[in-house]
């Protein structure tokens, strides 16, 4: 499946779901607890907010109001997280693509790509 096919399949979704298994395992690895997954990234591109465990590296997720963060997934942090989504929907929506855009390759290798330029010169 295209790149571009996978985002559309995922577009189908209202509400996307980012959860970890929250083991020792888990919070022993640093890379765990910063670098969110890709589902993420794929989800908000798709413009599909998201729900997920609260953890370090999902941080732009509240900052950019692009989804729920819940400590602990139980149903009733579940439900609450869908309703409060549901219930502003347009908004949570709107901000997932935001972020997603912020994350996009052509934003955050911007500087990287710019330093090699200027070396050349």
């Amino acid at each position: 499946m295209e790149y571009s096919e996978f985002i559309t399949f995922i577009s189908l979704n209202s509400i996307g779901l980012c959860f970890y298994d929250l083991k020792d395992v888990f919070f022993g690895n640093f890379n765990y607890r910063t670098a969110p997954s890709g589902k993420l990234y794929k989800y908000l591109a798709a413009g599909v907010p998201v729900i997920a465990i609260d953890i370090p590296g999902f941080d732009d997720v509240r900052e950019y109001n692009a989804g729920i963060l819940i400590d602990k997934l139980d149903p009733q942090s579940l439900k609450n997280a869908v309703d409060t989504i549901v219930l502003n929907y347009d908004v949570y929506r709107s901000n997932a693509i935001k972020l997603a855009i912020k994350n996009s390759f052509e934003n955050t290798s911007k500087g990287f790509l710019e330093t090699f330029q200027n070396e050349d010169k």
